[in-house]
């Protein structure tokens, strides 16, 4: 939806100039679509972008078997001390080969709150007890498609962090489709 916004504004701003007039124009972009990055977001999105991708990479680590990992450096400081109890009770008898991966396809911001959403493909992972050797294992082809999910987010003194972790059972998507 924001790629849209942006081509439209962009294309309403080349062709304010096409027409036939040497007169200026007084159509500019505006400060979000002059600084937006590759993947149309600005510079505070793209933190809050970012701060749920560093969420989901710590949750991969975790989930592979990695249990000094820091739930603190992408979470609330309440959310952690619910959800790393849990996340540890569910993980402590397996772990996760392969990789989730991550990515965000929009954010909004307000104040001092933010959501990020975004398609989690986790379709080239596998479940195993915590005591099987890696290479025992063939790890699924990823197929490119998982789960729309919406992170919301709480911005801290350490940067942006997530404020609430709710288990989904959405439909599966083709993430390359999931803005």
């Amino acid at each position: 939806m924001r790629r849209l916004a942006v081509v439209a504004a962009a294309t309403a701003f080349a062709l304010a100039g096409c027409g036939g007039s040497d007169e200026p124009t007084d159509v500019t972009p505006t400060q979000a679509e002059a600084t937006a990055d590759a993947d149309g977001f600005t510079p505070d999105e793209r933190e809050v972008a970012d701060a749920a991708a560093a969420y989901y990479a710590l949750i991969n680590d975790f989930q592979g078997g990695d249990k000094t990992v820091d739930f603190e450096s992408v979470l609330t400081a309440d959310e952690a001390a619910t959800v790393a109890p849990l996340i540890g009770a569910a993980f402590k008898s397996q772990k996760t080969l392969g990789e989730s991966v991550y990515r965000p396809t929009d954010v909004t911001i307000d104040g001092d709150t933010a959501s990020a959403v975004g398609c989690l493909d986790s379709s080239g992972t596998i479940k195993v007890p915590s005591n099987t050797p890696e290479d025992a294992i063939t790890l699924p082809d990823p197929k490119g498609e998982g789960i729309v999910t919406t992170l919301p987010l709480t911005k801290t003194a350490d940067g942006w962090r997530v404020s609430s972790v709710q288990a989904t059972d959405e439909e599966k998507v083709p993430c390359s489709t999931a803005d």
